[in-house]
């Protein structure tokens, strides 16, 4: 299987908004797709939306009506995620983001995979989450997270979006910030050690762990943020300005499940001693 690009992103966003009832949607929905559409649907205030006979059951399954508080338009029997997918949960509490952390790392462990790779994750999302609790200023529903690991593929993703005032405007709050932000793309910039919009509170480092396991394990990241995107892979990186963004931020990790994470060597990049080492 291959990884998700920013192209594949922004032209759901596209779709999604261009028609704000059906969703026809690819072939194949991975769980960026169900972030998107939830986040658009609470923006607009949505009462119905319509999917694809053919995509309504997994839809289902994958909790999209909860997520977005409408009725079901199926009924289906709940079978156990463990080794699939983690659906899509609405994060309002830390205590939400803690126990989503969890349940994805028990659905990673499911099929084998390794105490560093379900340590990484867990650390990966706690961290991003709380970007979500701190920086988004988003109402409500401070984020959403949704998990897929597909073992025939040997690909995972997981995605962590929200409705809030996205990244450059987050960074904005911070005036040592300003003169860069002019030239830079915002999300690239967020992703650099110790660069933060809340200097005197929470100055997490989510992003900056994110994209460095994913560079040093060959997987992939992806951010889509107001009028911009950033992607990085292990020997490239790529910036993008939009026409049509995302007014919040959208995260997506996806690595290859026959290669372990591990973020021992990307503490050990950071300067200092500030953190400990799994």
């Amino acid at each position: 299987m291959r990884f998700t690009n920013v192209e594949d992103i922004t032209w759901w966003i596209d779709q999604v908004t261009s028609d704000q009832r059906h969703f026809a949607g690819p072939r194949w929905l991975r769980p960026f797709h169900f972030a998107v559409i939830s986040g658009y649907v609470h923006r607009q205030r949505l009462t119905t939306i319509t999917v694809p006979n053919r995509l309504e059951g997994y839809a289902a399954r994958m909790h999209l009506w909860q997520a977005i508080g409408l009725p079901c338009p199926r009924s289906i029997t709940e079978r156990d995620p463990a080794g699939r997918f983690h659906p899509l949960t609405p994060i309002r509490t830390e205590n939400d983001a803690n126990q989503a952390a969890e349940d994805i790392c028990q659905l990673f462990e499911a099929f084998g995979t390794t105490d560093p790779t379900l340590k990484s994750v867990d650390t990966v999302l706690c961290e991003i989450a709380g970007n979500c609790f701190f920086h988004s200023d988003a109402p409500d529903i401070r984020g959403l997270v949704c998990a897929q690991a597909w073992p025939g593929g040997k690909l995972a993703q997981l995605v962590i979006a929200d409705g809030g005032v996205g990244i450059r405007a987050s960074l904005g709050r911070n005036p040592e910030h300003h003169e860069r932000l002019a030239v830079t793309n915002a999300i690239e910039l967020a992703t650099e050690w110790g660069v933060t919009g809340d200097p005197d509170g929470h100055s997490g480092f989510g992003l900056t762990l994110a994209r460095q396991l994913m560079e040093m394990h060959q997987g992939n990241f992806v951010v889509v943020s107001g009028q911009e995107a950033f992607c990085a892979r292990a020997h490239d990186a790529y910036r993008y300005n939009l026409p049509q963004g995302w007014p919040g931020t959208i995260v997506v990790l996806e690595w290859k499940t026959d290669r372990p994470l591990n973020t021992t060597p990307v503490y050990r990049s950071w300067p200092g001693s500030q953190h400990e080492l799994p």
